[in-house]
């Protein structure tokens, strides 16, 4: 991810038209005092300070759909082109398990996503495998990861 210099942390308040950056900081800690200090409606967000190297990263993303009767949808897996400020590539890898309302309480899908191909690759699996081999597990509405182990805490 070249070109990505820090990042910086922004007080920010409003939505569409009203929406607007108060000011910078350079730690969210700061950022979040000072959001408490404007008022309930203020909010913190990041925003990455880049140089003019700054490129695309190919984002790796693969999918699945598991049922709970065992069986399975096929793999989607592709190759984005994003920025260093698009969701994927500011990690590795993360991964998401969720049982959405198109799956009518009988199954869910995994989505694992990052700039890092190989370590995609093994989290799919180990968390397909996970799932497959774990009904407690699957039946979670929905966790987020960017680990690989079966140490790993499965975030509700």
């Amino acid at each position: 991810m070249g070109g990505i210099v820090r990042t910086m942390y922004a007080v920010s308040r409003g939505s569409y038209s009203d929406y607007g950056v108060l000011c910078l900081c350079d730690s969210e800690q700061v950022a979040n005092k000072i959001a408490k200090k404007v008022g309930s409606e203020a909010f913190v967000e990041s925003f990455v300070v880049v140089d003019e190297s700054v490129s695309q990263d190919r984002v790796l993303k693969i999918s699945q759909v598991l049922w709970d009767d065992g069986s399975e949808g096929g793999v989607r897996e592709f190759i984005d082109e994003e920025w260093p400020w698009d969701l994927y590539t500011t990690h590795s890898c993360k991964w998401r398990w969720v049982r959405a309302p198109s799956h009518k309480g009988k199954g869910g899908r995994l989505e694992v996503n990052g700039s890092d191909h190989e370590r995609v690759r093994k989290v799919f699996t180990e968390k397909r495998t996970m799932l497959k081999a774990n009904p407690a597990l699957a039946a979670i509405t929905e966790a987020t990861g960017t680990g690989i182990g079966l140490g790993e805490k499965w975030e509700q």
